[in-house]
């Protein structure tokens, strides 16, 4: 533990040899006192404090960018319903959020109205699509999605 304490001291430009004996912020207590980092092998508590990182605007849509592509019909009704959002934020994050990643959504037009129709999904852009299912667990609970309007992951 002290190796990995002197790693993270260095990282911070605080001397190495300031470590032993300190206590307080960077002292060696602050580690046991279980703080997650990777040698203290609490897997669920380095896990709650990545939870923590996921910047709920990038959430949205990397949630709707996967809604998109699941749903059968993903129009703005239906994504409405899956999210519990406003019209106006999901038209929001398809036409301004999701371009600036390099993700393509088309609406497909069905019908003689404006609105009939649905979007799909082109291309991921920069998104990771694995990394989306893998996490869509906490993206939802990060959104404050009811997770029973998610379809899972296939």
């Amino acid at each position: 533990m002290q190796d990995y304490a002197k790693r993270c001291i260095t990282k911070s430009r605080v001397a190495p040899e300031d470590l032993p004996g300190r206590t307080g912020f960077w002292g060696l207590d602050v580690l046991q006192m279980g703080y997650p980092h990777p040698t203290n092998g609490e897997k669920e508590s380095a896990m709650s404090a990545h939870e923590v990182d996921l910047n709920p605007t990038i959430c949205r849509r990397l949630l709707i960018t996967y809604l998109i592509e699941r749903l059968s019909r993903p129009n703005n009704p239906a994504l409405e319903e899956a999210t519990g959002w406003p019209r106006r934020t999901i038209q929001d994050v398809i036409a301004k959020g999701l371009p600036g990643h390099g993700t393509r959504v088309e609406f497909v037009q069905q019908g003689v109205r404006n609105n009939d129709g649905y979007y799909a999904l082109k291309d991921w852009g920069s998104i990771d699509r694995n990394w989306v299912c893998a996490h869509l667990a906490d993206i939802v609970r990060v959104l404050d999605v009811a997770p029973e309007q998610i379809p899972a992951p296939e």
